[in-house]
């Protein structure tokens, strides 16, 4: 239906220990703020460092690949592009060539 905002489902799989939850709360509580109807969801899991992010089941970040967590400020930008007909990015990680110094 036209005019009609995208579902958006956003599921964390986080490493507690590895402070993962607290990781995981503040990115749902910026998502939640800069995109209400948004739905995120997320659940412990057990592999050490992992923080796992899908966006309508397309994994868009892996803390297992990278050892980073997603930029908070990245990720809320791609769900607002997202909620407004945007594509879902391939990733949420930025390449090292984003930073070159001159």
């Amino acid at each position: 239906m036209e005019g009609v905002p995208p579902e958006l489902n956003i599921h964390v799989q986080y490493c507690t220990p590895c402070g993962g939850k607290r990781a995981f709360d503040r990115m749902a509580a910026a998502i939640q703020e800069n995109v209400p109807t948004a739905k995120v969801t997320g659940e412990e899991d057990y592999r050490s460092g992992a923080f796992e992010v899908t966006i309508n089941g397309k994994n868009v970040h892996s803390r297992l690949q990278t050892f980073m967590y997603p930029d908070v400020n990245d990720t809320v930008q791609a769900v607002k592009s997202i909620s407004l007909g945007g594509p879902i990015p391939n990733s949420l990680q930025r390449s090292i060539f984003d930073c070159i110094l001159s």
